[in-house]
């Protein structure tokens, strides 16, 4: 069974969720700040060991008409970076709609902020499109 970490990235706050492929279900984990990308990667190299992490799902933040836009290029060059650093393989899953989607849910459930119920989304729907 491997274990999958769904990222929803942003430049000062990231969302993570794990789930794995036996059970295709997905969970938020936990919202992390950082101030520099140095302490990010520490915190995603501690969650690849911690969890046995074998795939890394990042949201791809594209627009309406699934163009890229800066994020999204802020988004892969970061990716590329861990995947480099972390030897570790990576996927990006459209995330169009996941942020608007999670704060409808965050409305219902008060139990884990928004940006982890995002890559929550990004990751279950990863799931979903590979069933």
């Amino acid at each position: 069974m491997s274990r999958i970490l769904g990222v929803d990235f942003g430049s000062r706050k990231v969302g993570f969720a794990i789930g794995d492929t036996e059970s295709k279900i997905a969970f938020p984990r936990k919202v992390f700040y950082y101030q520099e990308n140095k302490e990010l990667l520490k915190e995603i190299e501690n969650l690849i060991d911690q969890e046995d992490i074998e795939v890394i799902v990042w949201g791809l933040p594209l627009n309406m008409k699934g163009e890229r836009t800066a994020q999204t290029d802020m988004t892969t060059t970061f990716a590329t970076k861990i995947k480099s650093l972390l030897k570790i393989k990576t996927v990006f899953q459209d995330e169009r709609l996941s942020t608007k989607e999670a704060q409808n849910l965050f409305q219902e459930k008060e139990t884990a902020g928004e940006d982890s119920l995002a890559a929550q989304i990004i990751l279950q729907n990863y799931f979903d499109k590979h069933q």
